[in-house]
């Protein structure tokens, strides 16, 4: 463009072209400064809701898991569980599991009556549970189907604040297209609310009624305490033994050859679960990385607002997935201990088997 005495029009000078490029160049520097280091991250670390899928139906595993909060006598049929008594014969000595009146043991087998987690059920208001009032003679089985993709319990009570809660049953974790079986023999006839630990307000009932061979009896909880689960060695898994006493069940923790379980007593080296630990990608383990020296106890301490476990292991895919320690379900503001008594010296990831995502290292000296 010329004016009218045909002098051209200067736009922009070399001087402010190379100023916009080099403006340009610096911004694209930047964006790659920071996506780059973090760009395997961000791959590895997609969403949980993405990278969990169905799976076929596992090899059916059968006997009693023990990680912290699990009542003893129930199966999880899933792949790559660890922590199971195999079928057949009761095995001598520890890992024999005498079941206390009102819990419930898990058995191999056929499928039982079927109960499915649905697809969606831990988005708040979707239907959970079919049916959400199963009816199930006493002595049944129920099989569980979580066709869901993230992981879910079916525990006994209404909610985590529920003094009976995971007193009759508890499923513990049930991964995305696993299942777990609910045996009702030890169960006395009645009603059993139940929910799911991991998202409480996934809710439903369980009624049972007089089996064939005599008739109903009342539900009666135990007069004197609260039945607690005993962990009991086996080799190179956790196992469960119940041992009844009168009026309660009271166990202790015994830590298996290459397995640790929490204990009570005196409170361990710290291990803090942060709040808002479950947003991807926020802080979740305080320290990432916890040493210990062999024998130490370790204290966690959850502070976020949604329940989280501890559990040795890369992830769920990982073939050592708990075979070293793990927590179980660790409500909001509760706490679990490790004990490393059994453990060798070494490193040991650990994850979260709710949210996969977050991990951090134990090492052992």
């Amino acid at each position: 463009m010329t004016t009218p005495d045909e002098n051209p029009i200067t736009r922009t000078s070399p001087q402010r072209m190379v100023k916009g490029i080099l403006i340009v160049a610096i911004t694209l520097a930047f964006g790659a400064a920071i996506i780059v280091p973090f760009w395997q991250t961000m791959i590895h670390n997609a969403p949980a809701a993405s990278t969990l899928k169905h799976e076929a139906p596992p090899e059916t595993e059968t006997g009693t898991q023990t990680s912290i909060g699990n009542i003893e006598g129930v199966t999880k049929q899933q792949a790559k569980s660890n922590a199971n008594v195999s079928a057949g014969a009761a095995p001598s000595g520890p890992g024999t599991t005498s079941p206390p009146g009102g819990t419930t043991n898990a058995t191999a087998g056929p499928p039982g009556k079927p109960l499915t987690i649905l697809a969606g059920a831990s988005v708040q208001g979707s239907p959970d549970f079919d049916p959400d009032t199963i009816t199930v003679k006493k002595g049944d089985k129920i099989t569980v189907t979580n066709k869901d993709t993230l992981p879910h319990t079916v525990t006994s009570g209404t909610g985590p604040s529920d003094p009976n809660n995971a007193k009759q049953f508890d499923t513990s974790i049930i991964e995305a297209g696993a299942t777990a079986d609910i045996d009702t023999t030890n169960i006395n006839p009645g009603q059993y609310p139940f929910h799911c630990t991991v998202h409480p307000y996934m809710t439903g009932k369980l009624v049972v009624q007089a089996g064939p061979s005599g008739p109903a009896a009342t539900t009666t909880p135990p007069p004197t305490g609260a039945t607690n689960a005993t962990a009991v060695p086996s080799t190179g898994a956790t196992n469960a033994t119940a041992v009844p006493s009168t009026g309660a069940t009271n166990a202790t923790a015994v830590p298996s050859t290459g397995a640790t379980n929490a204990t009570a007593g005196a409170v361990g080296k710290p291990l803090t679960i942060l709040v808002g630990a479950s947003v991807q990608g926020s802080p979740n383990f305080d320290p990432d990385t916890i040493t210990v020296k062999k024998g130490d106890k370790i204290t966690v301490t959850n502070k976020d607002t949604l329940p989280h476990t501890v559990t040795s292991g890369t992830g769920p895919s990982d073939p050592n997935n708990a075979k070293q320690f793990d927590t179980s379900i660790i409500e909001a503001g509760a706490t679990a201990d490790i004990e490393t008594t059994k453990l060798n010296p070494g490193q040991y990831p650990f994850f979260c088997t709710v949210h996969p995502y977050m991990t951090g290292k134990l090492v052992v000296q």
